[in-house]
């Protein structure tokens, strides 16, 4: 019977010790390192804090792909390619809340082709 109660005080000291204390991830920082996030899979989504190249920032790194634009026009001259885009998607989907940037490619004919594609 004594055991139960050395039990039952432990028990109850514990319950205290959790129910008085505070979150602690307020002081808390990260030191000369990141937090990785990763996906169900196992796949790194995005990584907060220190990056590979030495940066700080908070950056995706394999989120959705995004939807297919619409509205793109281009037209060229010699010396210049005018890509515009409306910046709305196909079946107005939303775009996906980490899209940063568009990229646009040039792809030289085939027979010219020295490197699949080049980034404008």
């Amino acid at each position: 019977m004594r055991r139960i109660a050395q039990d039952i005080a432990a028990i109850k000291r514990d319950v205290r010790v959790v129910k008085n204390r505070k979150p602690g991830l307020a002081y808390s920082s990260i030191e000369d390192g990141a937090i990785r996030e990763y996906d169900k899979d196992g796949v790194l989504v995005s990584q907060t804090g220190k990056q590979p190249d030495g940066t700080h920032n908070h950056v995706v790194v394999n989120g959705p792909k995004p939807p297919k634009p619409a509205g793109l026009t281009a037209s060229a001259q010699p010396g210049l390619i005018e890509i515009r885009w409306n910046g709305k998607f196909a079946g107005g989907v939303v775009s996906p809340l980490d899209l940063k940037h568009v990229a646009a490619y040039v792809v030289p004919p085939v027979s010219s082709w020295t490197c699949p594609t080049r980034q404008v």
